[in-house]
């Protein structure tokens, strides 16, 4: 998942999340014995920053966090680590919710959400959902939607501008994405797979 803001390229991988910046500064170096040699080097003008995370045993951050511009929904039940690599990062910036969705603790693969909104299954409970609304700025729209293919997160991504949506999604799904998400949508595979 890449997302360019600020002139900072934010890498979310499954083991780690790494912030680089995408500017690279040409430097003159010369060796003590060469004077007429120019050496080209990356030296960002910030640090460049890398976490590391895990959920229990797994590396895999995405399944069990969902990580927007404006929230953050991290799954409960996993060690206080992983919730603080989280809180360190993005505390007094964004909120960062613990949170399960179907009382299960794999919200990265059941919502999808952008600054604007967030989409949860129809087995989400009413308390789950109260909690989510309490939680998130009340500038996200939250929805819960009745769609057969209920793993949200697998078949639908989105960033504040384009939604991709699995081909055999719902159409009333795909306006409530239109429409909760405020971007346009597009039935897509990836990869030839769907």
């Amino acid at each position: 998942f890449f997302h360019v803001k600020n002139r900072k390229l934010f890498i979310l991988q499954l083991h780690s999340i790494c912030i680089r910046s995408n500017t690279a500064t040409e430097s003159r170096q010369t060796a003590p014995h060469r004077t007429a040699h120019t050496f080209y080097s990356y030296q960002p003008p910030h640090s460049i920053m890398c976490t590391r995370g895990h959920f229990g045993n797994s590396s895999e951050i995405g399944v069990f966090a969902k990580l927007t511009n404006t929230y953050c929904l991290v799954g409960k039940g996993g060690s206080q680590n992983f919730y603080n690599v989280f809180k360190s990062e993005l505390d007094g910036k964004i909120p960062v919710v613990q949170t399960s969705i179907q009382d299960v603790r794999i919200i990265g693969r059941l919502c999808c959400g952008n600054k604007r909104g967030l989409l949860v299954p129809d087995t989400t409970t009413d308390q789950e959902l109260l909690h989510l609304r309490n939680s998130l700025p009340d500038s996200v729209k939250i929805q819960r939607i009745e769609e057969k293919l209920s793993a949200l997160g697998n078949c639908i991504v989105s960033n504040d501008h384009v939604a991709l949506v699995h081909p055999d999604i719902d159409k009333a799904t795909e306006e409530i994405v239109a429409d909760v998400f405020d971007v346009e949508v597009f039935r897509q595979t990836i990869a030839g797979q769907s």
